[in-house]
């Protein structure tokens, strides 16, 4: 192994780039016949992911320095999780509205029947229509709830990890932007974050999944899926403008790289198996199965 990581180490940075991208296809076809459920991928390239923040948590908490790290890596993450999650929610406007209106009526209810109760005239109000009325609507505002609120979290090891994943981001960006800012270099941290942020959203505009989901939510999980893919740029310039690479930061950048292939290696034996079926298999079938279908069936 060591005669092996020398003769590695005396090759062109062109030879490396060539082993590499083999390793990556060799690795591809492996997966692809050894790994059926295409869930997996996601599942893995997520996990990877936690394993590398599990590195930061335990660098920033024990360590007590983000030295090496990127904030804008950190805070590109947490971007596109947040728009992933958000397209995940994509009913949420009906969630909103229905939640409004049961705590209103549970609010009407209560005032009736506690704080106000003295001026009810019940004598009056001999056929209950306005208490029928009002718990009744409570009674199917909070039924249609459950059943939408369920029917998100079908998908609810997608929004589990994404939601922790956002939580952990926060967090580090929390210990890098405060309780550890004196030893973030900003200087070498000096990558633009438009310059993905921007390119990211003009080719989501167009380029986005066609579904019965509205268009903003498309565009807002295309621009996550792209974002993703080159999130990691700030944290590879910073380590070129160090010179150098401690330890939980490549271990961190590593767990990284194996998390963004298992999600590329999805996209790409996804689009080949949907590529190959038949057109009488796409009705309905492969509109589920998307390009984005990992996290799509929680979308």
């Amino acid at each position: 192994m060591n005669v092996l990581s020398e003769w590695v180490k005396k090759q062109s940075m062109r030879m490396k780039i060539c082993l590499g991208a083999m390793i990556a296809l060799l690795g591809l076809v492996a997966l692809k016949h050894t790994i059926h459920d295409l869930n997996h991928f996601y599942i893995g390239s997520e996990f990877t992911h936690a394993l590398g923040i599990i590195v930061l948590i335990y660098k920033l908490t024990t360590k007590k320095t983000c030295s090496g790290l990127s904030l804008k890596t950190q805070e590109l993450t947490a971007l596109f999780v947040a728009a992933r999650l958000v397209t995940i929610m994509a009913g949420g406007i009906y969630i909103i509205l229905d939640v409004t209106t049961l705590v209103a009526t549970l609010w009407v209810i209560y005032i009736i029947r506690f704080k106000l109760k003295s001026t009810y005239i019940k004598e009056l109000d001999n056929f209950p229509l306005y208490y029928v009325t009002q718990e009744l609507t409570a009674l199917f505002v909070a039924a249609r709830l459950v059943t939408k609120l369920l029917t998100i979290m079908a998908g609810g090891i997608y929004i589990i990890l994404d939601v922790t994943t956002l939580v952990a981001k926060l967090w580090v960006i929390y210990m890098i932007r405060f309780k550890l800012k004196s030893t973030y270099i900003k200087e070498l941290d000096d990558f633009p974050l438009y310059y993905v942020v921007v390119p990211c959203a003009i080719l989501a505009t167009p380029i986005h999944p066609y579904t019965y989901h509205f268009l903003i939510c498309r565009i807002l999980w295309a621009f996550g899926s792209y974002l993703e893919t080159i999130s990691v740029l700030p944290q590879l310039r910073l380590m070129q403008n160090a010179k150098m690479i401690e330890p939980f930061t490549a271990h961190y950048v590593f767990a990284l790289g194996i998390s963004r292939f298992l999600a590329c290696a999805h996209w790409i034996v996804h689009s080949s198996i949907t590529a190959t079926e038949a057109p009488a298999a796409h009705n309905g079938k492969t509109t589920k199965r998307t390009l984005f279908s990992a996290t799509h069936k929680a979308f």
